[in-house]
């Protein structure tokens, strides 16, 4: 199981690593995260993991901003404070809700809660989990639809991905348009090498091979200019621009 952590208070979020390796020290914690800033981006660039922690702060930023920023596919473990007082259906993507201070038996129950989960799609929707048996697999290429008919396109000459009323789709070199079978940016994004493609916001992917210039807009976000005519701007948020700025210096 490859879990990550989002809780404000390092002391706490360490505490939470210890509490989890004690019961299955086989658990790997992909990472543990602080700020809205860090988990959305952690989202934008990297695969979805099999089980997020994720504490609710007082003023409930961390939750809306996170979910109203990025995709958040997995299951996730609410962590709340004893005053607190949610429905599960208001939390998205919930399969268990624990309380502070966390005890070692309800942190117990979550995982195996979890492994009954994954047990029931393994045995039922076994593609769902085809990542668990190993390292995931890289498109090289991607369906597209033509017409009544569909081919196959090399992900190297994709330019940018984009979603639009939720259909994902991609522009080439020639700046010619295509819808693929992709069911969300989200998902593809997960397929992708993160050393050539960056999650620039909630609508695009961009490949790094086809950035011509970039530059700061207004309110300091990053606007990336590509090789092709845009209709629209394509802009990174504030609070992502020295993660881009580290990304692409990585690929000069």
């Amino acid at each position: 199981m490859k879990a990550l952590i989002l809780e404000t208070v390092k002391k706490q979020s360490d505490t939470l690593r210890e509490k989890i390796h004690s019961i299955d020290d086989k658990i790997e914690i992909l990472a543990t995260l602080s700020t809205i800033g860090q988990a959305i981006h952690y989202f934008r660039n990297n695969a979805q993991p099999d089980l997020l922690f994720m504490e609710i702060d007082p003023e409930n930023s961390i939750y809306f901003n996170l979910f109203q920023a990025v995709d958040v596919d997995c299951p996730v473990a609410f962590i709340l404070n004893a005053e607190e007082n949610y429905a599960d259906s208001q939390l998205h993507n919930c399969i268990d809700v624990l309380i502070k201070p966390l005890d070692p038996y309800s942190l117990k129950k979550c995982l195996e809660h979890y492994r009954e989960l994954q047990h029931f799609f393994i045995k039922n929707h076994s593609s769902l989990f085809e990542h668990l048996n190993g390292k995931e697999k890289l498109k090289s290429r991607i369906l597209i639809k033509k017409g009544t008919e569909f081919q196959t396109f090399k992900i190297s000459e994709v330019v940018y991905f984009f979603s639009d009323h939720k259909l994902v789709f991609l522009v080439d070199k020639e700046n010619r348009k295509y819808l693929t079978a992709a069911r969300s940016l989200s998902e593809l994004f997960s397929q992708l090498d993160r050393n050539t493609f960056y999650r620039a916001n909630r609508k695009f992917i961009v490949n790094v091979d086809f950035i011509q210039v970039f530059s700061i807009a207004h309110s300091s976000r990053i606007r990336l200019k590509l090789i092709l005519p845009m209709s629209e701007p394509i802009l990174i948020s504030q609070q992502n621009t020295s993660f881009f700025k580290q990304w692409i210096g990585e690929k000069l």
